[in-house]
């Protein structure tokens, strides 16, 4: 584990990822250092629990390429809902939004898979420390 208290948080993640691997690992991760995880593998769920209580959440992170509906319009939607949410997309390819473009596509990070627990828990606790 990184021995660094300046990444540890008890804020609340809605974290979204179709592969269910993905999201078992970094939701032990999340919870290692202190924060809340409501995992899905699906984005509708995730949307439909968003919409039924916006206010539990302090941070979205959401992967890109997803069935039914993309992380980008997944964090587009949950913008809609709650303008001043940080909402993090992750990937591991796409040609629509990589480190350059992200904030043109209307989200507050991006992380490329795969990304290390220490990059990821520096950006959360950024956008967190800063929204």
């Amino acid at each position: 584990m990184i021995n660094n208290k300046n990444l540890r948080g008890n804020e609340s993640i809605l974290f979204i990822d179709d592969e269910s691997f993905i999201v078992h690992v970094q939701q032990k991760v999340f919870e290692r250092y202190g924060y809340s995880v409501t995992p899905f593998v699906s984005s509708l769920g995730a949307l439909n629990e968003f919409k039924a209580r916006p206010w539990i959440f302090d941070i979205v992170i959401c992967d890109m390429a997803m069935p039914t509906m993309t992380g980008l319009e997944l964090a587009h939607r949950i913008k809609q809902i709650r303008p001043d949410i940080p909402a993090i997309i992750s990937t591991g390819f796409s040609e629509q939004i990589n480190n350059d473009n992200y904030r043109d596509m209307g989200v507050d990070g991006f992380l490329m898979k795969p990304f290390s627990r220490e990059e990821s828990l520096k950006l959360i606790r950024h956008l967190l420390d800063n929204s």
